[in-house]
């Protein structure tokens, strides 16, 4: 898979599908999160997909940028009370390494 595919996929599996096993398997252990509200480590984000799928969240893709390793992602975060408003626009860098999301940075407004 391509770090695109790998980034859609792993995005998917989190909000969209809210699959941890999925998500597992697409993030590396070591994951870095550079959000200081998210704890560092794919055991923190698999963690929050249940009260993301209780929440009702619902995320729309609207670009995807791609260069090298990594993945930029331009979405809007319907419902998202979750992460404090009903609606946020998110830009999310990824990196992808040895076919899994490695690192990720975000903002959200």
């Amino acid at each position: 898979m391509t770090p695109k595919e790998i980034v859609l996929e792993a995005v998917a599996a989190i909000f969209i599908n809210f699959d941890p096993a999925a998500a597992e398997h697409l993030l590396t252990p070591g994951y870095i999160q550079h959000n200081p509200a998210v704890p560092t480590g794919a055991a923190p984000i698999l963690g929050f997909i249940p009260g993301l799928k209780e929440s009702g969240i619902a995320l729309e893709t609207h670009r995807v940028i791609t260069e090298g390793d990594m993945v930029v992602l331009h979405t809007t975060y319907n419902n998202a009370q979750a992460f404090g408003a009903e609606t946020l626009v998110g830009f999310d860098v990824f990196r992808v390494e040895d076919g899994k999301v490695a690192e990720h940075w975000d903002n959200l407004s």
